[in-house]
């Protein structure tokens, strides 16, 4: 599953593919276009590597496009809730809380721990984020929720139902930063293989929790469909740590995240914790996500 590559061998620099406009069109194909009635369903196809051209899988996984910002909210589509895709209007300001997931996996290679990290943003009481559908052809009612998150994954092509971890070593899978609903990400994990996901709550001022959220947004949109996935560095680990590093003011300085070769037995976790912790960013560890849900 996409989560398993999460983890990284750690060492190889960050690749941003940057195309033209002229270029990026033509990664598009009316064949691999699944609702005609969606304008952001663009037909995407794979960038690069053994699957270059084929029909890349967006049912349930796209990029945010911001359609427009101002002082009060950024407008989103392409935001995931309730198995299909929304424009969501994201205040830009009344974030109450910041929550660090770490879910780690039952299934494992011998003496190595995997796991996956994410986002997750709570709104203060009486602050939405509201969802119209973008689908024209769609029945749904406009609707509105309080938590979002950000969750960072590679995406293979249409029929794709296992990602090759030893094939991340090369320009392969495209690297996708989804914004979506709280609750439609915790079905998806703790629906799945996932094992516990542990959440920290961080410490952050509002306007640093605001700024984050924002961030996010942004890195989203500036991924996009061009950002390729690279097993030794960029992943949901480096993501996270991207958008905090962008948003926090740190007491002293703090060294960008990178993963290292010797964390190779726990790649995640231990990482992940031993950053926050350098960063002064844990509040305090909470309830894990199974059990705030009661899903198992």
């Amino acid at each position: 599953m996409s989560k398993r590559i999460c983890l990284g061998l750690f060492m190889a620099a960050v690749i941003f593919a940057q195309h033209s406009f002229a270029n990026t069109t033509s990664y598009q194909s009316d064949a691999c276009i699944l609702s005609k009635t969606d304008p952001y369903d663009l037909g995407e196809v794979m960038r690069e590597g053994d699957y270059k051209g084929q029909c890349m899988n967006t049912s349930l996984r796209r990029p945010a496009v911001i359609l427009s910002e101002d002082d009060a909210k950024i407008t989103i589509a392409n935001f995931f809730h309730a198995g299909t895709f929304w424009i969501a209007e994201i205040p830009k300001s009344g974030v109450d809380q910041v929550i660090f997931q770490i879910a780690s996996f039952p299934e494992s290679v011998p003496l190595i721990k995997f796991a996956h990290n994410q986002l997750r943003f709570v709104m203060k009481s009486g602050i939405t984020i509201k969802l119209t559908p973008q689908d024209t052809a769609s029945k749904l009612a406009p609707t509105e929720i309080d938590q979002l998150n950000f969750v960072d994954q590679p995406t293979g092509p249409k029929g794709l139902d296992e990602y090759e971890g030893s094939k991340g070593l090369s320009p392969t899978y495209g690297n996708m930063l989804r914004v979506m609903g709280t609750i439609d990400r915790a079905h998806e994990e703790l629906g799945g293989n996932d094992d516990t996901t542990r959440q920290f709550l961080l410490k952050m001022t509002d306007d640093e929790k605001n700024l984050a959220l924002i961030n996010g947004v942004r890195l989203s949109a500036k991924l996009g469909y061009d950002d390729i996935y690279r097993l030794f560095s960029e992943n949901c680990m480096t993501t996270a740590f991207d958008i905090l590093d962008q948003s926090v003011t740190y007491k002293k300085h703090v060294k960008a995240f990178k993963q290292r070769l010797w964390d190779i037995h726990d790649p995640v976790v231990g990482p992940s914790i031993r950053a926050l912790k350098k960063r002064d960013l844990i509040d305090k560890e909470i309830e894990t996500w199974n059990e705030e849900t009661g899903l198992k």
